[in-house]
């Protein structure tokens, strides 16, 4: 067992002056992504806003990476999406409400091992027992940084990711 600290980088998105703003928007740019183009599996880029290319290299974090994990640390605490690089996109930035958990050493099984804890009974467990307000809730980027992991080695990892993503397609299969 480990902390998701000890194990990943997180990095929270830029909340300077150079934050984007409303008029900030445009048609067409660098993806700027919300809790509304998070899905289970990853961000969804089919209603995502843009920002321009000059407003995003004025940002010093929250620039996403191929393969970075997102959770949210307020409204729906702890849902976790993963950013995919596509042929149009190959960077993105995240809103405030979100961090990024950035892998030291990424691999398809690990990356895809941490999503599918992320998305576990677990750590919705963890999320709940953590977060707080009453309006909005949301959890520190500290707690998040606490909550502890099973890490096994990366074999282990991809038989893991294998067994649930075959598990997944059976279940795909039934509904289908």
């Amino acid at each position: 067992w480990v902390r998701l600290g000890d194990y990943v980088t997180l990095i929270n998105g830029d909340r300077s002056s150079n934050y984007p703003k409303i008029s900030d928007l445009v048609t067409e740019g660098v993806p700027f992504f919300g809790a509304a183009d998070m899905t289970s599996d990853k961000l969804d880029f089919s209603n995502v806003r843009f920002i321009s290319e000059d407003i995003f290299n004025t940002l010093n974090r929250g620039k996403l990476e191929d393969y970075d994990l997102v959770t949210l640390l307020r409204g729906s605490v702890g849902k976790t999406s993963l950013f995919r690089k596509n042929n149009e996109f190959v960077t993105g930035f995240i809103n405030a409400q979100m961090v990024i958990l950035r892998e030291l050493i990424k691999t398809d099984s690990s990356v895809l091992y941490l999503k599918f804890f992320l998305n576990s009974i677990y750590f919705i467990n963890f999320s709940e027992k953590y977060k707080s307000g009453t309006a909005v809730s949301q959890m520190p980027a500290t707690t998040l940084r606490n909550v502890l992991i099973p890490l096994p080695p990366l074999a282990e990892q991809k038989r893991i990711v294998e067994k649930i993503e075959e598990i997944f397609a059976a279940v795909d299969a039934m509904i289908e």
